[in-house]
């Protein structure tokens, strides 16, 4: 690696972009393009899609299967949303705490099946650690994955995701926080359940970045307090002591947030009469020249796309977000993947059946009683052998003394990403399926108990969406809880009315 800084190419010399602005129409693509209903609105849409700016990305985008015809393809959308003050007044209270290079803020993949009429994103932190052909480099450099947007624009960062994962990029969209303000106005006020206070306070400086603050309950968030929201990068959340605490993960609760946000911004949308033809004609003018594509997302396979997803509910969004774990490199704080937990999710992304064994990772752990008991060994290699036997790729896990099994001594528990896939393997090797927030995406654990457990009632505990709204919907990592301050599902829920 070299020590000389790469130098932004001219790419960064376009029009200013928008970023909310450009969610209806951009950032989901299809959620209220696709719920349109009548033939004006499509003719005004293909005729309003037709102005949109563009950029040339070249080589880096992957050919879609030619033999897909409309309703029948799959295409994965790279969604990059960039945090930068670029266009904004010196005076405007929306340029606080922003950096004046455009940096890829929120990275996302979205991939669309047309076939099962799924939506499904996957969030890349932005300081995800590892190679990048820089442009200015001769080899593969290891950097943030967002210094190849930075440094190289979207065909640099769509080359980088394409050769690191393995994921195939068929389209490209680029979004702006500076517009965001703007969209919320156009829709209207989202609302957004706290359980507890919350605000953006950097310990450092002394001072909130974005000036974001709210107290407990209900808020209804305006343009630029949503602004706030979403930007906050030093989130904390008042405990009953009084004591504002940080935010645990950082910029992955910051990622879990902006998806809840965007589900609701659409949910919002919908509700106010997205689906009327005049009301969303307004929304579409009112992001026009915000918008941003590669120059093969044509306004007739975007018409295609609504067509498909017409009536696409926001609640049906699935959100992840790759498996990683903190740590430094020198004295910077960047994160790893975890390539054990992260590989089933990219399996997916790649075009692997959910159904196929791949997408998942199976542990098998013994639980509760004597572990050195012979009949319980037995039992976990009886389980164990099953599972391989089926095409699990399962593994021996450490033993735990958790004992949170089902009648005949076998719990799998999984994470709400995972819903499809635990039946599978219930139907394999029996057993009791059990949903818990703290694993990653599509890491399943078998826990192997004596066949004298009690049974264990199917248990739901807070997933790691804001709202615990949808089972495939949710935003995992590997560094604990998100203390995002948003609602976990209880039994008097004041959250369910606050939309």
């Amino acid at each position: 690696m070299t020590g000389e800084r790469p130098v932004p190419t001219s790419w960064r010399g376009r029009p200013r972009r928008r970023w909310w602005q450009r969610l209806l129409i951009g950032v989901n693509l299809v959620a209220i393009t696709a719920a349109l209903g009548s033939a004006w609105t499509l003719r005004y849409a293909e005729a309003q899609a037709s102005s949109v700016n563009r950029v040339e990305i070249g080589g880096a985008l992957a050919t879609p299967d030619p033999a897909a015809s409309g309703g029948n393809r799959v295409l994965n959308v790279l969604l990059v949303g960039s945090d930068s003050g670029e266009g904004l007044g010196d005076d405007d209270d929306r340029n606080i705490g922003r950096q004046g290079e455009r940096n890829g803020d929120v990275i996302m993949i979205a991939r669309l099946d047309e076939r099962s009429g799924t939506i499904s994103l996957l969030a890349l932190p932005r300081d995800l650690w590892g190679p990048v052909q820089l442009p200015s480099e001769t080899a593969p450099v290891d950097r943030k994955i967002n210094a190849a947007y930075a440094f190289g624009g979207p065909e640099t960062l769509t080359a980088t995701i394409t050769e690191r994962f393995g994921i195939p990029i068929h389209h490209f969209v680029s979004v702006d926080f500076a517009g965001f303000a703007d969209l919320v106005g156009a829709v209207g006020d989202v609302s957004v359940w706290f359980d507890r206070p919350a605000r953006d306070f950097n310990e450092a400086t002394g001072a909130s970045q974005t000036g974001f603050f709210t107290d407990a309950g209900c808020h209804a968030f305006g343009p630029d307090e949503a602004l706030a929201y979403v930007r906050s990068r030093f989130y904390q959340t008042q405990g009953d002591d009084g004591v504002w605490r940080d935010d645990a993960n950082s910029d992955l609760d910051r990622i879990a947030r902006q998806q809840d946000f965007l589900r609701r911004l659409l949910r919002t949308a919908i509700d106010r009469g997205a689906r009327n033809p005049s009301v969303f004609a307004g929304l579409v003018d009112a992001g026009l020249d915000a918008v941003v594509i590669d120059e093969a997302l044509t306004p007739a396979l975007l018409l295609d796309l609504g067509t498909t997803y017409r009536q696409f509910e926001p609640d049906e969004l699935a959100t992840y977000s790759l498996p990683v774990e903190l740590g430094r490199v020198g004295s910077t704080w960047v994160v790893f993947e975890v390539e054990a937990d992260a590989a089933p999710v990219i399996a997916l992304f790649r075009g692997v059946p959910a159904d196929d064994p791949a997408t998942v990772r199976v542990i098998v752990r013994a639980a509760g009683g004597e572990i050195d008991d012979p009949a319980r060994v037995e039992r976990v290699e009886s389980v164990l052998a099953g599972l391989r036997a089926a095409g699990y790729a399962a593994e021996i896990g450490a033993a735990v003394d958790l004992l949170d099994v089902a009648a005949d001594g076998v719990s799998v528990r999984h994470h709400a990403a995972a819903t499809d896939a635990a039946p599978l393997i219930v139907e394999v090797i029996g057993g009791q399926l059990v949903r818990v927030a703290e694993l990653p995406p599509r890491t399943i654990e078998v826990l192997v108990g004596p066949t004298s457990a009690e049974p264990a009632t199917t248990t739901t505990v807070a997933d790691d969406t804001a709202d615990g709204s949808s089972e495939s919907a949710a935003t995992p990592t590997t560094l604990g809880t998100p203390a995002t301050g948003l609602p976990a599902e209880a039994p008097v829920d004041p959250a369910a009315t606050c939309r």
